[in-house]
């Protein structure tokens, strides 16, 4: 038997509240249409909320899609700025011109510093005995880099050591777009001849003073190491790897007492992609003869569209020029760009 509302039934433990039929109806005639529209905002925000995640899960999924299509895995071949055999920029050394009138010119010209060659060993002279000649008929550059010349940029070394006046030929400067438009192709052979530490020579790109790159053979404690100097912001690092291919210590010694180094045919490519550069090098003493992946880095162009770089060949004596000479036997820049490495887990 229900009770009224007004009189509830005593238990030990609780009280139960009973309602007549007419009460209860009148309870439902009120409470229910507020319950009807709890439900009907619930189920909107959970059909907003499951369409505004089924949309962000698509955008997701189109983002990482497009990523590794268009930056990490291989272009489709009819992509010109993925090959490497673009349009021809620059090739060879038959255009050297002072001030910008040829297709390149030097910064630092070995023989800028008027200090010809001396054979007197307690000549210490920094800029001494730099020169550089070409030979057209067989397409070759040969450069006798200057004494104590050399790029690098306080990291490690005490006292600080700043320097920022090796011989570098280069193309004219190139003003380029920092996106995906902008990939060009670096590729030399070439020789080096080593008297004393430090002495090298390679491929160099560089933006200004304190973002650079330079990258090549260089004599590291008596042994030809490939080498990847990379400087940002002022600060320069330096990585090396052993150099496997030909190299030859001649019978004769160097006016120091050390050997002399030859490292003969070094193939050399760097690739240009928008502000990221890739280093690769090529053993042509090996029945392989793919393309090996060095070093990736990064060169800072600041938060420009564009950016003014120069690309070309350069070679150093920072210790003391004994005899250290390059020869480059081809140099060209092209447009695209073609790397075999990508992040693909194959």
């Amino acid at each position: 038997t229900k009770l009224p509302l007004s009189a509830p039934r005593q238990y030990s433990f609780f009280t139960v509240v009973t309602r007549t039929p007419e009460q209860e109806q009148e309870e439902e005639s009120v409470l229910l249409p507020h319950i009807e529209k709890c439900i009907l905002l619930y189920l909107f925000v959970a059909a907003a909320a499951a369409a505004a995640a089924a949309a962000a899960a698509a955008a997701a999924a189109s983002f990482v899609g497009n990523y590794y299509h268009t930056i990490i895995t291989p272009h489709p071949p009819n992509n010109p700025n993925m090959s490497n055999d673009g349009d021809i920029l620059v090739q060879g050394f038959r255009d050297i011109g002072p001030d910008g009138s040829g297709s390149l010119q030097w910064f630092c010209a070995p023989d800028r510093w008027g200090l010809p060659h001396d054979d007197n060993n307690n000549d210490q002279r920094e800029g001494r005995g730099g020169s550089w000649s070409v030979d057209e008929d067989a397409n070759q550059l040969t450069i006798t880099p200057p004494a104590k010349k050399d790029y690098w940029r306080k990291t490690y070394y005490r006292p600080i050591m700043i320097k920022d006046d090796g011989p570098f030929l280069h193309n004219n400067p190139l003003v380029v777009p920092l996106d995906t438009s902008a990939y060009y192709t670096l590729h030399t052979i070439f020789d080096l001849t080593a008297t004393r530490q430090f002495d090298q020579a390679g491929i160099m790109i560089r933006i200004n003073a304190e973002h650079w790159i330079k990258t090549g053979i260089e004599v590291v404690d008596g042994k030809a190491r490939l080498s990847c100097v990379v400087t940002n912001h002022g600060y320069s690092d330096w990585s090396t790897q052993p150099w496997r291919g030909p190299t030859a210590t001649t019978s004769s010694t160097n006016n120091n007492g050390g050997p002399i180094l030859v490292v003969q045919k070094v193939p050399l490519r760097v690739h240009w992609r928008a502000g990221s550069v890739v280093v690769e090098s090529q053993y042509l003493n090996d029945d392989d003869t793919a393309w090996d992946f060095v070093r990736i880095a990064h060169l800072e162009a600041g938060s420009a569209a564009t950016t003014t770089f120069q690309a070309g060949v350069f070679a150093c004596t920072p210790v003391d020029q004994r005899g250290g000479k390059a020869v480059f036997y081809d140099f060209s820049i092209r447009t695209g760009s073609h790397v075999e490495h990508n992040a693909d887990d194959v």
